[in-house]
């Protein structure tokens, strides 16, 4: 039985995902000094399939924003683009993201890269904060 369950997840993973262009990727940054990571959201272009269960997001020349927690509300605070923060914080260092299910370093792609509107992202994908244990808002 555990094997069907492994088996269901694959071919899950190999299908491919419902996107628009301007939908939204939500991706950990680096950990910092207590091991926790900020949260961002960025634009994508455009999701290629590399193989079975991955692929890769060509990410927009939009700002990048950082997700903050005010008053039990997620909100997005415009970032910009700074390569060197970028780089440093986040560990982007070119246009292109692995999306990828297993290393949770982007939660919920296949949710959110469907929607364009990041404050209703903000407001529907952080209804369990469980599953934020390691974020720092």
């Amino acid at each position: 039985m555990e094997n069907l369950y492994d088996f269901s997840g694959y071919l899950m993973e190999s299908e491919n995902p419902k996107w628009e262009f301007g939908g939204i990727v939500l991706m950990k940054g680096k950990p910092d000094e207590d091991g926790k990571k900020f949260l961002y959201a960025l634009r994508i272009e455009k999701i290629i399939y590399v193989s079975p269960g991955h692929f890769r997001a060509l990410l927009s020349n939009d700002p990048i924003y950082r997700i903050s927690n005010e008053d039990n509300k997620f909100i997005p605070k415009q970032l910009g683009f700074n390569r060197e923060y970028n780089k440093k914080f986040i560990g982007l260092s070119g246009k292109f993201i692995s999306l990828n299910d297993k290393n949770k370093k982007t939660p919920m792609w296949r949710r959110t890269v469907a929607e364009k509107n990041i404050y209703k992202v903000c407001s529907e994908v952080f209804y369990d904060p469980s599953d934020w244990l390691d974020v720092k808002f």
